[in-house]
């Protein structure tokens, strides 16, 4: 969220009430993103966003716990998005195409008959998009995913792998197999999720064609984990 929008939110003091343009702008923040929490088909805790970014379809959104919005987001999207997810300014989340293409039409004039061109988007947990990434229908962000600023994810991403570019694919994995296991459970999930997702890993970054990656792992280098790496 914009600093400045959240100052207005949280630290508004009794002497601004006072003053008309600092009130509006209070009273303006309050209302809207109160419209918008109950409008969500569902929401978790501290769901942090930007009010001014343009939420078109919040009667089709479903937000864990712990989600981060940058400011200035656009979603027009059936959308998942799982806990502990972050995205940096200006996602871009659209769940649908415009139709083109029809003989003795313009393009301007086609509508779809309800959400019948929209695919659900599925953002799973710990994931984190840098600014400016877009987002496209039918597209699953598998659990740990980090995807680098400016790229454009057209297709599903394979869990815990660092993905850029356009389109979007896999460049590096985070943690080794071994490593992987152990993080997940040191996060509290079962053990046969843990299992399931190093070997899912594998799975989808064979059907990348990508399955011989390098690995990133920076706990020996992050303070608080570098004396126990």
């Amino acid at each position: 969220m914009d600093p400045k929008l959240r100052r207005l939110d949280t630290d508004m003091q009794f002497k601004d009430f006072f003053n008309p343009y600092k009130y509006y702008r209070f009273a303006r923040i309050r209302i809207k993103r109160h419209n918008l929490m109950r409008r969500l088909k569902s929401v978790g805790d501290n769901f942090l966003f930007d009010v001014e970014s343009y939420i078109l379809t919040p009667e089709h959104i479903e937000i864990g716990n712990n989600v981060f919005l940058g400011e200035f987001a656009h979603i027009s999207a059936d959308l998942k998005i799982g806990n502990n997810v972050m995205f940096g300014p200006r996602p871009i989340i659209i769940g649908g195409n415009h139709y083109f293409g029809v003989k003795g039409r313009s393009n301007f004039t086609l509508r779809p008959q309800g959400r019948e061109n929209t695919e659900l988007i599925t953002i799973e947990d710990d994931t984190w998009f840098g600014a400016g990434v877009v987002i496209l229908k039918g597209v699953t962000a598998g659990i740990g995913t980090i995807v680098g600023a400016g790229s454009v994810v057209t297709k599903s991403l394979p869990p815990f792998c660092v993905s850029v570019g356009n389109p979007c694919k896999p460049v590096k994995r985070v943690f080794d197999d071994t490593t992987l296991y152990d993080h997940l459970v040191e996060l509290g999930y079962p053990e046969e999720f843990a299992r399931k997702t190093v070997q899912r890993r594998n799975v989808e970054l064979e059907e990348w064609g990508r399955e011989n990656l390098s690995v990133i792992d920076q706990t020996g280098t992050y303070w608080e984990t570098k004396d126990r790496a």
